[in-house]
Formats: C-alpha cells, structure tokens, sequence
C-alpha cells in the first residue's frame, strides 16, 4: 500500500458564499486563516519524508482561497519546496478579475478547478444562494481566454454537481465550454455528497444524488488524503472538517503537538483504516453516514468478510 500522496490545505475559513451544499454553515469556529509559518513548517516536514514527485497539494476546505491574505506566497513556497508536485486550487471563480486571473498565470499553480456546481441561473441561485451565475461564468471564460493567449501550462477543471435540473441539461451545457477547453482542461460532473451525514443530498439533488450507499467499501480517502484546517489541526480526510468541533476519531491530531509525518504515520489513522477492511463503523458514525465514496472508484473486494485491495494501486 502507498503512503498517503496528497494534502490538503485549508488556507482559511473565510469565505463569500453561503452554499447550501456546504457544511461551513453549521461550524461554530470563528472565520480564521492559517498561519503561514504553520504551512511552512509542514513542508519542511513533509520534505524529509517525501520526494518531489510523491506528493500532491490542494488549497481548498471549507473557505474561498482566493481570499487568503498570502495566497501567492503559498503558491511559490509550495512549488519551490516541491517543484514537481501538483498543485491545485478549488475556487467559486467569483474572485477571478482580470488583475488576478494575470497573477495566477503567472504563478507555478499547476490546476485551478472551479465549483460552478450548476448549468443555469436558477439552479445556480437554489444551490450557491448567488445571483450571480453570469459573472462567474464570464469570469471561467476570461480565464480560458487568457490562458489560450498567452499558451499558459494551468489545467482548468468546471465542475457541475449531479442533479434533477443540472442532469437534465448537462450534455448540451457541457458542449458550450468546447471550443474554450483545452489541452487538460475539462468539465466534470459530480453526484453531491452528504458530508459525511451533515447535508441532505437527496432533497437537495432533487433525488438525483443518493443520501446512503447500499454497499459500503473503504473509503479512498484514508489511503490518499491528509487535511489541515486554518488552526492546525489535521484529518484524515476533507469530510471531516465537518466533525472538526467534536471529540471524532478523524482528527489525527495538532500541528502545534506533532509533525505532520508522525500524524500521516500515526497509530490512529491505521486503526481507521482497519477499522474500514473490517466494516466496523462502530467507533466512526460520520464514516458509516458518509456518501463520499460514490465520486471514486471501488478499489476492493471482500475475502472472508474483511476487504482486501484489488491488484490495481490505490494510490495511482
């Protein structure tokens, strides 16, 4: 089994919408960023554990990272501390302006996805709570634009979630985007997540994306994915920034406590894991709730009633 390959970076908690598919609206911390000697820190860390080409980073959570006050800052220490590794950003693009959209081509960013989550106006507004789907359309079309002008290398991802009105006009909407994708670029749909139990997916979907899954196999995440929020905490995955209030066997532990090799490392994450080969969800109800599995593929198959990984590499 391959050691966990990608970070994920909460740069802060502030954030410009209020979506209703998001679990920010129920967290009890006050809007924070991270502190940047922590990411720093982290890096320095993860350096002596990795090599350039192993490992991955996000800057996403549950806040809108182009409001990070030292976004730019970020973007290069990361790539300068791992200069082939990917890194993405996921954005609502209702910061894309001209002036940024320059930065950012500009800048060693590898991958910008953009949670434009609808195909019209209307659903737009049901599921950001915005009016302002036309903007943020205008401003992924400016991006495309200018990356095809000036040839920039940044993989642009749209990404629509999976419901009764968005599934019904994806295929002629997807079409309008052609002529601008490019290369890598592409468009993505998604079935919606519960977060781990948190949100009704189905009322929400329309009854176009599942609220449980009928046969449950480990989750991708625990293999894969190491989150850390704007106050250094660190998780086992991105759905447990929901939980990041309670006492939840998903928070691996503190920055400001331990490296974040010993936590990838740690004792805790491998009985997770365990626990998850097992199907025993007794100690992880927000596991046992979540949908996040159906957006992967399933890399396992039962031996003896425990799940053994199929020859394929989780990891790749």
């Amino acid at each position: 089994m391959d050691i966990i390959k990608d970070i994920v970076f909460e740069l802060t908690l502030r954030c410009n919408l209020s979506c209703a598919m998001c679990s920010r609206q129920f967290l009890k911390n006050k809007p924070s960023d991270l502190d940047f000697a922590s990411l720093e820190r982290v890096l320095s860390d993860l350096k002596t554990f990795y090599s350039s080409n192993q490992i991955n980073f996000s800057f996403g959570g549950y806040g809108e990272p182009l409001l990070y006050p030292h976004l730019f800052e970020a973007i290069e220490t990361v790539k300068t501390t791992f200069p082939h590794s990917n890194l993405t950003i996921t954005t609502n693009g209702h910061l894309l302006t001209s002036s940024l959209i320059d930065k950012l081509m500009v800048s060693p960013l590898d991958y910008v996805r953009v949670s434009l989550n609808a195909t019209c106006a209307e659903e737009y507004l049901r599921l950001m709570n915005s009016d302002r789907f036309d903007m943020v359309v205008s401003n992924i079309e400016r991006f495309l634009r200018k990356k095809q002008s000036i040839r920039s290398r940044i993989k642009v991802g749209i990404q629509i979630l999976d419901t009764t009105i968005n599934r019904q006009k994806y295929p002629e909407y997807k079409k309008r985007w052609e002529d601008l994708l490019t290369g890598d670029d592409f468009i993505t749909y998604r079935l919606m997540e519960n977060r781990g139990g948190t949100i009704d997916s189905v009322r929400l979907s329309k009854g176009s994306s599942p609220g449980r899954i009928k046969m449950r196999w480990p989750c991708y995440a625990l293999w894969c994915h190491i989150a850390i929020d704007t106050l250094g905490r660190v998780f086992s995955c991105c759905e447990a920034y929901t939980f990041r209030d309670d006492s939840s066997l998903l928070q691996l532990g503190l920055l400001e406590e331990s490296s974040i090799v010993d936590l990838i490392n740690s004792e805790n994450l491998k009985r997770m894991q365990e626990m998850h080969l097992r199907n025993d969800y007794s100690l992880l109800p927000e596991c046992l709730k979540c949908t996040k599995p159906i957006n992967y593929p399933n890399y396992w198959v039962l031996n003896n009633g425990v799940w053994v990984e199929k020859d394929e590499n989780i990891a790749n």
